[in-house]
């Protein structure tokens, strides 16, 4: 694939018009084919909860939806997202040119209409929690929660909620979306990621995954997403550059070759 993309440029620099690279579109969502793997299965999600008491301790990794925000008594909820598995895109495209999560609304909130929600790159550190199988539940071994990036073994890095800017996550948020709960279930939201942060998931780097929470946690509202456990849960949407087909690069060759003897 890297030869097919160092003829391309060695064409265009030599005045010969070579094959289109083609844009297209994938999505992965849990359940979900596409065209690099039939059925995807590698979304992890959970909520954890910042109440006081036992929720610490708790998973949320079964359940079908998931909340946002804060409840009574600044109650933080904030949401896990991770997509493994990406690896089946590996040398298969020319480059990336925009990727986005996507949440599906559930209308499940508290308090007012609209606030704003930021998705943060979780830092390398905390990676590897896992989403755990209990519908709101206490804890076993190995489940992801307010307290414990692994249940039982290992803590966040930073502090218990993924608190702590730098340490816990790359501190500016890689983007933020106003929602509303007052809208139909089935409406869609978007954060933009960069295409560098998927590349690196793609080809092998670090992936710790995104924290999805409230921008401003000091009102009691809270916005539901639907989770991989339901039928829409959360979704990674990429646009990449396609790799030429082997046959149109053959085409130009000859024409290379034809310059190449003038020269």
């Amino acid at each position: 694939m890297l030869f097919s993309r160092k003829l391309l440029v060695a064409v265009a620099s030599m005045g010969v018009a070579g094959p289109v690279l083609q844009g297209a579109t994938v999505q992965f969502i849990e359940g979900g084919g596409n065209a690099f793997v039939a059925n995807y299965t590698g979304v992890q999600d959970a909520e954890i909860f910042g109440y006081s008491g036992s929720l610490f301790d708790f998973n949320s990794g079964a359940t079908n939806g998931m909340q946002i925000g804060t409840g009574n008594a600044n109650q933080a909820r904030k949401l896990l997202v991770r997509f493994d598995g990406l690896n089946v895109m590996a040398g298969q495209y020319a480059s990336i040119t925009s990727a986005k999560l996507v949440l599906r609304n559930l209308g499940s909130a508290n308090g007012g209409g609209a606030f704003d929600v930021s998705v943060y790159q979780i830092s390398d550190a905390n990676a590897a929690w896992n989403q755990g199988t209990k519908a709101i539940a206490a804890a076993t071994a190995g489940d992801v929660t307010w307290n414990n990036r692994v249940h039982g073994s290992a803590a966040w890095a930073g502090s218990s909620g993924l608190s702590t800017a730098t340490t816990d996550y790359v501190a500016t948020a890689l983007d933020t979306t106003t929602v509303n709960y007052n809208t139909p279930s089935s409406t869609l939201w978007e954060w933009d990621l960069p295409p560098s942060l998927v590349n690196q998931w793609i080809t092998g780097g670090v992936n710790a995954g995104l924290l999805v929470t409230k921008a401003n946690e000091s009102d009691a509202t809270y916005w539901g997403v639907e989770t991989s456990e339901g039928s829409a849960g959360p979704r990674l949407v990429i646009e990449y550059t396609e790799v030429p087909e082997p046959a149109a690069i053959a085409l130009v060759l000859p024409a290379m070759l034809a310059i190449r003897r003038k020269r």
